[in-house]
């Protein structure tokens, strides 16, 4: 038998799990919008080319995954909806999903943004053995996007206090 302790102590925590901030948010290409108050601590930018980038954008963010898949069918290009199925996986934590997705993405394909997401899915893993900061500083150098190049540096930055 479940004790009342037991069922008190998880609605709390419950409730405090949803309070958090989001780690990600997902974002129309090139653009964060105003109502942004600083919580997210990482930003996604969806590609170039998305019919409906906002559509996708408040999907993701609102983990509606049933209108999400339904909207995904209507993308013809593999490797765009290989992109947005892996940035939908990271968002809800799915992070094998999510590589499997993105690791067959050609790496010319967003202008770095793939490389920007590997990296971010392999760091959720926890994958030990790989030098993110690399990756990121990599990114920075190639990239002729300054939106990308800024995502890459704070990235990097990011690792760097994270130890």
């Amino acid at each position: 038998m479940i004790s009342k302790n037991f069922l008190l102590a998880l609605a709390m925590l419950m409730s405090v799990v949803s309070c958090m901030p989001p780690k990600y948010l997902i974002t129309a290409p090139k653009s964060v919008p105003s109502d942004v108050d600083g919580r997210a601590k990482k930003f996604i930018f969806l590609p170039k080319g998305i019919e409906t980038p906002n559509k996708f954008a408040y999907l993701i963010n609102k983990n509606r995954t049933a209108a999400f898949t339904e909207e995904l069918k209507k993308v013809s290009d593999a490797d765009t909806r290989r992109f947005l199925r892996s940035i939908q996986n990271l968002f809800a934590g799915k992070y094998s999903l999510a590589y499997n997705d993105i690791v067959n993405v050609p790496r010319s394909s967003f202008d770095y943004e793939a490389q920007i997401l590997l990296a971010d899915v392999l760091h959720e893993m926890h994958v030990d053995t790989l030098n993110y900061q690399r990756i990121y500083q990599r990114v920075a150098d190639s990239t002729k996007d300054e939106n990308i190049r800024a995502i890459a540096i704070k990235r990097n930055r990011f690792l760097k206090y994270e130890k």
